[in-house]
């Protein structure tokens, strides 16, 4: 396989005719070696906090044991689509690592389209759930009053029905873009993608990534002012006054394990979008330019390195949920098959280690 042509099934860039970006022959291969462990640890994963989302809606606990039959709460509704993105996304996955093994593509036409779309429609779908997860914590805690009159669950529902339509349309230019390409000297079929203009690549990346990510931040940067004043308030004894309530434990326990997606979420994603963002930039130079050339190079090895870091996001969200909260643990066969230590029955007397804690309700 020529090696420069490898990068180009990613549908974030290709090579263009002013500049040849040289990439390395390794890489194909371990990157490959790392897609089969983030495909073999995150459908499990995944199906396991489903499980253990649904066991604990239902009341199901170890074998002979019943738990108390809990709703749903607006974090478990994010958590359990971010889960099904994130299984749709690995579903597709050996294709990647089958291209990358045998250098063409023989998923036809149809995968051609659909495999670089579901790949689109994974990574929107997760940057606006987990942008709403940030906003639910913040309302949770800075705009109480607020957050207790509103009717949360259907705005839950409906945002996450919002967010699949919105990312499944904004994933339609690389729908329409991916094209089976023949080399006839070779007899090898490529799955390429035609030309988009940077103006067009530039909306997308903002309004897909940067966006959401600027309010995410914003959320999160409000939070964490709110928890420290409330912590020098508890230090320094002060009279009451207006502003929000201490926040209760289950909301700052949801806020915990939110707050370790949302880390998740920056450090698998921002590396790949930031170079993609550097790609259109370069593009949108003069073409053929050494400053446009240089651009295209560094971005085109930085989307290489990164891009599997960002698809490895998969498998860290159902381990995070797992390690920090106690759904999975409350679920014997889920936490078994995480490696996680089951808390049901685990420890005598220890009520509080017996109940699911509740990831979205307000106190």
């Amino acid at each position: 396989m020529d090696q420069n042509e490898s990068y180009d099934y990613y549908s974030y860039y290709n090579e263009t005719d002013e500049c040849q970006v040289e990439l390395g022959a390794v890489l194909p291969r371990l990157r490959s070696a790392f897609y089969c462990l983030v495909t073999v640890v995150g459908v499990p994963a995944n199906m396991a906090l489903l499980l253990a989302l649904w066991a604990r809606h239902r009341g199901a606990g170890k074998l002979g044991s019943s738990l108390q039959r809990h709703s749903w709460t607006n974090s478990e509704i994010l958590a359990a689509n971010l889960a099904v993105s994130d299984l749709l996304f690995l579903g597709s996955l050996p294709v990647w690592i089958y291209t990358d093994l045998s250098g063409e593509w023989r998923g036809g036409v149809a995968g051609c389209k659909a495999v670089p779309y579901i790949t689109a429609l994974n990574m929107y779908v997760v940057v606006w759930l987990v942008t709403f997860m940030s906003i639910d914590r913040y309302l949770a805690i800075v705009c109480q009053s607020l957050y207790r009159r509103v009717k949360q669950r259907p705005l839950v529902v409906w945002g996450c029905a919002l967010t699949w339509l919105a990312s499944a349309l904004l994933a339609l230019p690389v729908l329409r873009s991916r094209m089976l390409e023949l080399d006839e000297q070779h007899g090898i079929s490529y799955c390429r993608e035609k030309e988009i203009s940077p103006e067009i690549r530039l909306c997308l990346i903002l309004l897909t990534f940067f966006l959401p990510l600027s309010v995410t931040v914003f959320c999160y940067g409000s939070l964490v002012r709110v928890l420290s004043q409330h912590s020098q308030g508890l230090t320094h004894d002060p009279a009451p006054g207006p502003g929000p309530a201490p926040p209760g434990r289950s909301v700052r326990r949801s806020m915990r394990v939110v707050l370790w997606v949302v880390t998740a979420f920056i450090l698998s994603w921002v590396p790949f979008n930031s170079f993609r963002l550097l790609m259109v930039v370069g593009r949108s130079l003069t073409p053929g330019s050494d400053a446009s050339c240089w651009l295209q190079w560094v971005a085109a090895q930085g989307i290489e390195w990164t891009a599997p870091l960002a698809f490895a996001n998969s498998c860290v969200n159902p381990l995070v949920f797992g390690g920090v909260s106690h759904t999975l643990l409350c679920w014997g066969p889920a936490a078994r098959l995480l490696g996680l230590r089951s808390r049901v029955g685990g420890q005598s007397g220890a009520s509080s280690h017996t109940s699911p804690s509740s990831w979205g309700r307000a106190e």
